[in-house]
């Protein structure tokens, strides 16, 4: 099963609140996406809130994947992103971020960004992962471990029983996108940067690819 989330409004801006919550029950499948990418529109003062909340229940499997979010130069967003899943879940998330509007010849040299991830199993944490972008975000860019030149950030996460076996592969094909991909406490995460926007988004959503068909049984990693 499929589901898009659409915003009506064509972009969020400052004082703008959304939060969701979705559930996949035993045994179901479900993708989740939206019908655009996200405008996160210059703020004079307040941030932008974006709170999601995931549960995949037992022998269930999640997928998402939404289009990526755009700051605006100026922009300020604050987002969580929790994750409840069981030793037998499957969760694949795809997410990027662009830093400004690439094709405009603008870019993310102001404002801020928050975005919080948290997985637990049975309520245990297994993963967290706090970003943390400020005024200071252009000075910081040209340091080692930095953003660099990168037109956004493309990062993958995919929990199942499977993870661990299949680690050596995702870390050879994120290799050949240009990422990179570590295991934590039974979660594999993938990060991509890129300085060219299509590129990120093309070598964030291939690396996902392959990991939706694992999770689907139309592909092996461990006999790749």
């Amino acid at each position: 099963m499929e589901a898009i989330l659409v915003n009506t409004g064509g972009g969020l801006v400052e004082g703008d609140r959304i939060s969701s919550e979705i559930g996949v029950r035993e045994g179901a499948r479900l993708t989740v996406t939206t019908q655009a990418a996200e405008k996160i529109y210059r703020s004079l003062t307040e941030e932008t809130r974006i709170t999601t909340d995931l549960a995949v229940a037992e022998g269930a499997q999640l997928t998402w994947t939404p289009q990526e979010t755009i700051l605006f130069d100026g922009a300020r967003l604050r987002r969580r992103q929790c994750v409840s899943v069981t030793e037998t879940s499957r969760f694949l998330a795809a997410e990027i971020v662009i830093f400004g509007r690439i094709a405009r010849g603008e870019r993310f040299t102001c404002g801020s960004l928050r975005d919080n991830w948290a997985i637990r199993c049975r309520g245990k944490l297994l993963w967290m992962d706090c970003l943390r972008l400020d005024e200071g975000f252009l000075a910081e860019k040209t340091r080692r471990f930095a953003f660099g030149d990168s037109a956004g950030l493309g990062t993958i996460i995919y929990f199942g029983p499977d993870s661990a076996s299949i680690l050596p592969v995702a870390q050879d094909a994120a290799a050949r996108l240009g990422g990179g991909a570590t295991l934590v406490n039974g979660v594999l995460l993938a990060r991509f940067l890129n300085d060219d926007e299509a590129q990120l988004r093309a070598a964030s959503f291939s690396f996902a690819e392959e990991l939706h068909k694992s999770m689907a049984g139309s592909v092996c990693w461990e006999n790749a």
